[in-house]
C-alpha cells in the first residue's frame, strides 16, 4: 500500500474507499453484463434464457 503507516481516521478512511471502489465495480459489471446479454438477445445474436 503506502509507505507510511497510516492510523485512525485516515486508515478507516482509506478501508471505507476501497470498499466503495469494489461494490461499485461489482455493481457496474453486473449492469453492464445483463444489459449486453439484453441487447444480444433482442438482436437475435443470442438464444433466449441465460445461455452463455
Amino acid at each position: 500500500m503506502h509507505p507510511k503507516k497510516l492510523g485512525g481516521p485516515d486508515e478507516l478512511l482509506e478501508d471505507f474507499i476501497s470498499l466503495v471502489t469494489t461494490f461499485a465495480g461489482r455493481l457496474y459489471g453486473m449492469r453492464s453484463a445483463e444489459a449486453r446479454r439484453r441487447l444480444l438477445t433482442e438482436t437475435g445474436q443470442c438464444a433466449a434464457g441465460g445461455e452463455r
